[in-house]
């Protein structure tokens, strides 16, 4: 068999059982039903099965290792091979794992806490978070959130446990750092940087965190050195909190969010009506509380999960999932099936991360939520240093996630209640709860469900920085907000190559320069840089 031959038949048995997997995967997610659910483990593990394929896996192995293909072939006998690495395992092995994912899903998509008596969800408690000034209120809300923590570290534990065995087999120290070496990622390129960031943001984020203090301390009545992790407006202080002196969720409250976006992305060139179409955008009993864009089989079928509110998060959200979406959606049809995807997952999350930015954007603000001129240069000054703090916020909260959950599989054995508040207070700065010994770091459903991923949310941003400011210095200064120059590039430069070259590579050839951090810096860090 040739290696062309190898990919033709790999495609005809893995495209289309992917493709139901999809499905099954959407349908579970909105219903929440133990039988979607199961449905969608199984036709997970069949395709977990075919990468499974030891034979086929040596064969890749040796074609790498000889052969002078063309470059689009090379380029999937790379994917196929780091797809068949992490799945050589036996057949028990592969079996439980899918099926404590799926399990663990769907105690996530379907839990909802009580308060006062009543099943709340996620967004009532970030309402509650976000708007009460009662203490106790907030401790309660808060802790109703990480309730689910408790139900979920033992099964969490475990799926590490079993990850970790795995990954040994196959000849790595632990699952995470076997994640990073199968999504070609160098792991201490990506620490030296995030470590670079925190200490490059530190006094800026020092200073915007002694300002929230000051005004969250006003808000509840408290002395600044007894607030707690509830009054910070949000479960786990990614989001800056509400400013009393402008809400923006006010700016939101009236406008037609679907409407507003979609008549965005139709003026940059890049239509999502065939998305929306498809999509789910609301509330219901058991659907999946979160956000995500779903390539069933792009370019053709891509669609967005949300749980849209008339508020300045969801806004966000739903440009951002739909920042995803475009780019799957104008992919180059005529790419091989395992090109036909996002160069990576930090390319996808920079192309979402731009477009969601926007909701913080001065123009877009002025066009879009249609307030009068000087309320607008409110808002927009306004909107500029709450995207600045809400970089460096999350900055630090990458941070968190990343350590924790690379110390997680280095040693799942270690204290790791307090472990996580180690992390909380070093990088974010929050004093942790007297008296608690919970599992709180188990409520952040990415550990579970999405693991090793964080760190393409922070790439994200530094992408999503670098790719602006070439498309700034190509308008010249003219906004790219409704301008189908920016639609024009994104297709051109990102899009259509799909995964022909790495993400490095293919930012390079957008912007001309591999990642460079400072773009980010130049953005939102330095102190000269003003927006408003």
């Amino acid at each position: 068999m040739t290696p062309h031959d190898f990919i033709e038949k790999h495609t005809s048995q893995a495209q289309p059982l992917k493709q139901k997997a999809s499905l099954a995967f959407w349908q579970a997610s909105l219903s929440g039903s133990q039988a979607d659910f199961q449905k969608q483990a199984e036709l997970e593990l069949a395709l977990r099965r075919i990468y499974s394929n030891k034979d086929e896996y040596r064969m890749l192995q040796g074609w790498i290792d000889s052969t002078s293909e063309t470059n689009a072939l090379q380029r999937q006998l790379t994917i196929a091979k780091n797809l068949y690495a992490e799945n050589q395992l036996e057949e028990p092995v592969l079996e439980n794992i899918t099926r404590q994912e799926s399990e663990i899903e769907r105690i996530f998509n379907t839990f909802r806490p009580s308060l006062n008596g009543q099943r709340i969800t996620d967004n009532d408690i970030n309402h509650i978070l976000r708007t009460s000034s009662d203490s106790e209120h907030c401790r309660s809300a808060w802790e109703a959130g990480k309730r689910i923590g408790e139900e979920m570290s033992d099964r969490i534990l475990e799926l590490v446990s079993i990850r970790n065995a795995a990954s040994k087999k196959l000849g790595y120290a632990n699952y995470y750092r076997m994640q990073y070496e199968l999504k070609e990622l160098d792991i201490d390129f990506v620490f030296q940087t995030v470590d670079q960031l925190s200490r490059d943001t530190e006094a800026a984020f020092l200073e915007f965190k002694r300002q929230v203090d000051e005004k969250l301390a006003e808000k509840f009545g408290l002395p600044a050195d007894k607030l707690s992790p509830w009054h910070y407006g949000d479960p786990f202080f990614q989001e800056v909190p509400q400013d009393e002196t402008i809400s923006f969720d006010d700016v939101y409250e009236t406008m037609d969010i679907i409407q507003a976006a979609t008549h965005f992305y139709e003026t940059i060139g890049l239509s999502v009506s065939s998305i929306l179409k498809q999509s789910d955008l609301y509330e219901q009993e058991g659907k999946c509380q979160h956000a995500f864009c779903l390539a069933v089989d792009a370019p053709t079928d891509v669609r967005v999960l949300c749980n849209l509110k008339n508020t300045e998060r969801w806004a966000g959200t739903l440009l951002h999932e739909l920042g995803h979406a475009v780019y799957d959606t104008y992919l180059n049809p005529e790419l091989p099936w395992l090109l036909r995807r996002p160069a990576h997952a930090i390319s996808t999350e920079a192309v979402a991360l731009l477009m969601g930015r926007l909701a913080l954007n001065r123009d877009w603000l002025r066009q879009y939520a249609r307030l009068g001129k000087e309320h607008a240069s409110i808002v927009a000054k306004a909107a500029w240093h709450k995207q600045r703090n809400h970089q460096l916020l999350f900055s630090r909260w990458v941070s968190v996630m990343m350590h924790f959950e690379r110390d997680l599989y280095e040693n799942p054995h270690q204290n790791l209640n307090r472990l996580w508040w180690d992390y909380v207070e070093r990088f974010q700065h929050l004093r942790r709860p007297e008296n608690r010994d919970a599992p709180d770091w188990a409520a952040k459903i990415h550990l579970a469900v999405a693991p090793v991923y964080y760190q393409n949310y922070i790439l994200g941003e530094l992408y999503a920085s670098q790719v602006s400011a070439r498309i700034k210095a190509m308008l010249g200064g003219e906004s790219y907000v409704s301008n189908p120059r920016l639609g024009a590039f994104l297709k051109r430069e990102i899009f259509e190559s799909g995964r022909l070259y790495d993400w490095n590579e293919t930012l390079r050839r957008a912007t001309g320069d591999i990642l460079n951090p400072q773009n980010w810096l130049n953005e939102f860090v330095l102190p000269d840089n003003r927006h408003a």
